[in-house]
């Protein structure tokens, strides 16, 4: 069972280290895998976000199947310094322990437990902002015997931890500029839009124009077959000028045999 509480812890901490907490560190004591302690960073909006808060951490010979134990080693004005903190994670309560809990689930819980006021918690403490706000500012100077000052601790996590925040910040603006690229083509599709509109208003206002002039020619037919109802029909005047052809053609040979007539009269 050992065995499988070394490798789930070894498994851990290299999870911890490779995805750094901004809200925490923790790390095992010398070579024990059981005995960690930690350092919080007080949560930002409360009397304890100047705070840097320091605990221990023990974990049991058949960690994950039972729970740890959490204790606080520097005053914070939220929980008593060297006893047993009282949560649904920790040994207080084993039947609500769940094995799918990590160090990291644990430590974030324990940090946003700090805000909450428990009355008649095992551990808890009540006390002024003023107090607590107080402690705060104190605690960068607290040394821990095997881990050192706080305020070292947490400038050596910041190191580690500003390359980390330095690709989130490049992931950021990547995401900006993939918003800024998104939004510039939705003002593309925009301006396209309001331009295909314009010309479908275009062509309506064409089609209502020519609409307009065949119902205004429409309108004037009318007049126009009142003036042309008296006019000869085509067929008519087409029969006219044939039989003026005709007549012309009779009256030509006619003329043409009197002269001949004319002429031979006159020759004999």
């Amino acid at each position: 069972m050992e065995h499988f509480a070394v490798k789930r812890i070894t498994q851990e901490l290299s999870e911890l280290q490779k995805h750094i907490s901004p809200n925490f560190c923790a790390e095992p004591v010398g070579t024990d895998l059981f005995d960690w302690h930690f350092t919080l960073k007080g949560p930002s909006q409360t009397p304890y976000e100047e705070g840097l808060y320091h605990g221990r951490l023990i974990l049991p010979l058949n960690y994950p199947l039972k729970p740890p134990k959490f204790l606080m080693l520097n005053n914070n004005g939220r929980f008593e310094v060297g006893r047993e903190i009282c949560m649904s994670n920790t040994s207080y309560h084993p039947d609500e322990w769940q094995p799918a809990w990590t160090i990291r689930t644990m430590l974030e819980g324990l940090v946003s437990f700090f805000p909450e006021e428990s009355e008649g918690a095992i551990g808890a403490l009540r006390a002024s902002d003023e107090v607590r706000k107080s402690f705060a500012k104190s605690s960068w100077n607290f040394k821990c015997d095997q881990c050192g000052r706080l305020g070292e601790i947490w400038s050596r996590h910041k190191e580690w931890l500003a390359p980390i925040e330095e690709e989130k910040k490049e992931e950021n603006k990547g995401e900006e500029g993939k918003l800024e690229e998104n939004k510039g083509n939705e003002e593309k599709v925009k301006i396209l839009k309001e331009e295909e509109v314009k010309e479908e208003k275009k062509e309506e206002k064409v089609e209502e124009n020519a609409r307009v002039e065949e119902e205004k020619k429409e309108e004037a037919a009318p007049d126009m077959k009142e003036k042309y109802k008296n006019m000869p029909d085509k067929s008519e005047v087409a029969k006219f000028y044939r039989n003026m052809n005709i007549q012309i053609r009779v009256l030509d040979f006619l003329i043409l045999s009197l002269l001949g007539y004319i002429y031979y009269s006159v020759k004999f």
